[in-house]
């Protein structure tokens, strides 16, 4: 009770205990109104510049929206700008911290990690230089010698320009203290790939994020999973020892056998990798089959269709393309001999599943500047590159409909 001239006024409020001890400790400043910080954490300012600071703020592309955190040294490139924590409820040599950065139009700018305390000011334990987009960086605070039990970390701007630096997913973790296996990335999912063919191999990293030697044996590595045969391993061929912060490699290739979607499990002793792909069947086989080329982004060409050209331009193409007013917006299939008079540009459709003799094909086709070009159609032979002309069209600079009958076509 406050008691003012005999008259008692009922106090109250809730006092809490701000210091951090639960670990791995995230923040993603999404919890506070720009510009406050987060509850518990405060900023140290020196400038010559007043409207120098250290805030949240939604601008600049946060990782994780609508916010990230922002060290603003208003052009002074000598700006000291820290972020400081709560207290710590364990030894700062015993911290792993992890971040997203960048530096607004500038790759000079770099960010300090510490400690802090009123006796001591700042002191820096490992500094990190910073690219102008937004990377994850991850730094071990072992190397700390001293009592501090408050984190900080300072903003460094680049000495010429004095740009601004944003932070955004701070993760707050004790390093392990055994051995401890990480792997990225930590998930994956593959291109579309045509089943009974391969994918590119994607390369994943294993590292020993703890203390101590991981053992690690080919054994110790597998894909599991309703789909794990559509997956193939290139494996460890003999088991390696990675002490702290070492690593390996491996390589996983989407070899699907049927179509339809993949998923499985890439282990790596008790570390779970999610593998994903799409197996597809490009070929032709309902009818009629319709295609305006709209669902693909140009310059590629609808699954399963494919080109051939024999031409002696270094710019000549066949591709989707907005240009020159497609029928069916946005695009259509372009081709371009760019001048070579003699180059041989042919579009290949997948695989057609039916007789071809009852079929007949139809479109629309013009030429760009002048009539007179020849359209041909035809048939492809893969193994020889071979195309066949079955009959031709001649092209007006309008977009006339085109009906081709394959009747008689002996395969």
């Amino acid at each position: 009770l406050l008691t003012v001239d005999n008259t008692e006024v009922p106090l109250s409020g809730e006092g809490f205990d701000n210091s951090i001890s639960d670990f791995p400790l995230f923040i993603d400043f999404n919890d506070v109104e720009p510009p406050a910080l987060p509850v518990g954490w405060v900023a140290y300012v020196e400038s010559s510049n007043a409207a120098a600071r250290v805030e949240t703020t939604t601008l600049v592309n946060p990782v994780s929206p609508p916010n990230q955190l922002r060290f603003v040294p208003m052009n002074d490139p000598n700006a000291t700008l820290i972020f400081i924590s709560p207290p710590i409820g364990a030894p700062i040599n015993t911290l792993r911290v992890s971040f997203s950065a960048l530096g607004l139009n500038s790759s000079a700018n770099s960010v300090q990690l510490g400690s802090y305390s009123v006796e001591n000011g700042f002191t820096s334990i490992q500094s990190v230089n910073i690219t102008s987009a937004h990377q994850v960086y991850q730094v071990d605070l072992a190397g700390y010698e001293g009592e501090d039990v408050l984190f900080a970390i300072k903003a460094i701007s680049d000495p010429n320009t004095g740009r601004p630096t944003y932070l955004d997913n701070l993760n707050i973790a004790l390093i392990p203290s055994e051995p401890t296996v990480d792997v990225t990335p930590d998930s994956w999912e593959f291109e579309p790939t045509h089943y009974g063919e391969s994918s590119e191999e994607k390369e994943f990293t294993i590292t020993n994020i703890g203390a101590g030697t991981l053992i690690l044996s080919p054994e110790d590595i597998s894909i599991t999973g309703d789909d794990a045969d559509d997956f193939t391993l290139n494996n460890l061929t003999e088991t390696v020892e990675l002490t702290a912060n070492q690593s390996t490699t491996i390589g996983v290739v989407f070899t699907p056998v049927l179509e339809g979607d993949k998923t499985a499990s890439l282990m790596v002793k008790d570390f779970t990798v999610s593998l994903s792909g799409e197996s597809y069947n490009p070929n032709i086989t309902s009818l009629p089959h319709f295609e305006d080329f709209n669902d693909v982004t140009p310059p590629a060409l609808p699954f399963g269709w494919t080109y051939f050209m024999e031409t002696t331009s270094g710019q000549a193409t066949v591709q989707t393309s907005h240009l020159q007013s497609p029928l069916s917006d946005p695009y259509h299939i372009r081709f371009g001999n760019f001048i070579d008079a003699d180059a041989e540009l042919v579009l290949i459709t997948p695989e057609i599943e039916f007789d071809i003799n009852p079929l007949r094909v139809s479109f629309y086709a013009k030429v760009n500047n002048a009539d007179g070009t020849t359209l041909e159609i035809g048939t492809w032979d893969d193994a020889d590159n071979t195309f066949t002309s079955l009959g031709s069209v001649l092209l007006t600079t309008t977009y006339p409909h085109y009906f081709f009958e394959f009747d008689g076509f002996d395969d």
